[in-house]
Formats: structure tokens, sequence, C-alpha cells
């Protein structure tokens, strides 16, 4: 499983243009999408935002006691959009609805978290049904081993019921290593928004 590697590749659509960040104080954004990145502790869920939002990162990401929230502006077509990105610490009913994507993310070093997945989708299938959302599973921490298989991932989805379609996102990633391919990754998650939202049909 390579970054943004997924079941079934999304088509490229034509002249489909990658989306450019743009200044917050800008002119007001057109949409908002809300982003929820759900996953076990300390598995680097702050670095991975970190590494989108500030295109840096720390060994030590901050301790968040509540929910991370941070927000991140990107022009797609000349459409302005304000990405709301969540990482709720203890989730209520309240930041499952209204979601437009949601990202499972678990630690490739460590197996265990897989089951954090397991509970997350499940809590979300009670307030937002996942078929119509773009959704991914991203492996944390590549550079510290690569202990969880795709068999893994098939066998976790297998016992939510779920079967894996277009709309799904896999991949590992090293935001230690490679900030490019967080960058790449967002980007296939905003994109599978907007194809969702069918904002590439809009004039």
């Amino acid at each position: 499983m390579g970054c943004c590697c997924t079941v079934n590749e999304r088509q490229p659509l034509i002249d489909d243009p990658p989306a450019s960040f743009i200044d917050p104080d800008d002119a007001p954004e057109d949409f908002l999408w809300k982003i929820l990145i759900l996953g076990d502790k300390s598995i680097g869920k702050t670095s991975l935002i970190e590494g989108y939002v500030s295109k840096t990162f720390s060994e030590k990401g901050p301790a968040f006691l509540t929910t991370e929230f941070r927000e991140k502006d990107l022009l797609i077509r000349d459409i302005k959009i304000r990405l709301m990105i969540y990482d709720p610490l203890v989730p209520s009913h309240a930041f499952y609805r209204g979601a437009h994507a949601v990202i499972f993310a678990y630690d490739c070093s460590n197996p265990d978290t897989l089951a954090e997945i397991y509970r997350k989708i499940d809590a979300v299938h009670k307030y937002n049904s996942l078929e119509p959302l773009p959704k991914a599973i991203v492996g944390l921490r590549r550079d510290l081993g690569d202990r969880v298989s795709d068999d893994d991932i098939k066998n976790l989805l297998q016992k939510t019921g779920i079967i894996p379609t277009r709309d799904w996102i896999f991949c590992k990633l090293s935001t230690k290593e490679n900030l490019e391919e967080v960058h790449q990754f967002f980007q296939r998650v905003t994109e599978d928004i907007a194809d969702d939202r069918n904002l590439y049909n809009q004039n």
C-alpha cells in the first residue's frame, strides 16, 4: 500500500487542475468543507495536520486536551474553499454530522491501533452514513516500521461489513520523511470531495 493507493483508482477529471492555496485574508470562502481525522491517541495525527497546514514537522507535537482544529484555504477553479480539519479527542455526534470527508488513521508500527478505527467506524455509522462520503484509511509513522499488511486492513473492513469502493483512499505516510506525500494525500481527499459535491461541473 503506497501513498494514495486506492481499491479502485479515481479517474482523472479532464483539465482537472490542482488545488492552490489562497490568502485567508482574501474574499470570503464560497464553501466550508469539514474533514474529520479519527484514530487512536499518540499515533501522529497532529503531525499529519501540521504537515499539511503548516508544511512543517515536529518530533514532539503539542498535546491537545480537547480537540485540535485547523483551517486551510484553497482555490479550486476560482472557487474558494475553506477546509475545517478536526481531530476530536472525544468525538460527539456533533462532530460526525455534517462531515464532508472522514480520515481514519492508525500507526504503521503498531497494529493494535487498528482496533480504534473499528470503533470509530461504528460510531460514525450511528450519526452519519459513510456511504456517500469520501473516506480514507491512512497509516502514519511509516518511518518507524510497517507492521500492518494489506490483509490486516481488508480484515478490518470485513469486520465492519464495509465493501471498499472507489471513494475509499488507502495509503501509508511518513510526515517526518516526506511532507510532499502528505500534501498529495490531502490533495486527493479534497479532489474527491469536489467530485462528490459536483464542484467540477459548476460554471
